[in-house]
């Protein structure tokens, strides 16, 4: 049909084109499939990429705080720095080779979490007024925790 006449060279031609002229949409098919696999692997590497940058922030932030666990079993998180300079053992603990300075996690299997709660605002109150050049308020102590709490500031050295 696509062949009208002309010489034997012209059909052997014919024959070897035309079946490579039906595969070209195929091989045009194929370019553009690698070029999306292409465009896929650099999606994926930027996703991944991103997700690195993005844990290595986060591990950034979570190296900021340590979480601090009561006996029974409370979490408290608070600032690093505001944790080590409102308490002596707590910077012992972070600044050393000890396993709390690698996990930024320290458990106080003695405090109880009410005991916990209040150093933890304590030391926020400390680090809030530690360069007060005005009359600093007071930190109200309830009676009922007043021997508890003195316990926990002479161990925590705060």
């Amino acid at each position: 049909e696509i062949y009208s006449g002309g010489s034997k060279a012209s059909l052997i031609f014919l024959a070897l084109v035309v079946p490579f002229v039906k595969l070209l949409p195929s091989v045009t098919s194929h370019k553009a499939q690698q070029i999306d696999l292409n465009t896929q692997r650099a999606s994926s590497f930027k996703k991944h990429h991103n997700k690195y940058q993005a844990s290595a922030t986060m591990t950034e932030e979570a190296d900021k705080y340590v979480k601090l666990v009561s006996s029974e079993g409370l979490e408290f998180f608070l600032e690093r720095k505001v944790a080590m300079a409102g308490s002596g053992t707590i910077r012992t603990m972070l600044e050393g080779q000890f396993r709390e300075s690698n996990e930024n996690l320290i458990r106080f299997p003695d405090i109880a979490g009410y005991i916990l709660e209040r150093v933890v605002r304590y030391l926020h109150y400390k680090a809030q007024n530690s360069q007060s050049t005005t009359r600093i308020p007071d930190f109200v102590i309830e009676p009922e925790v007043a021997l508890e709490l003195m316990i926990a500031a002479k161990y925590l050295d705060c």
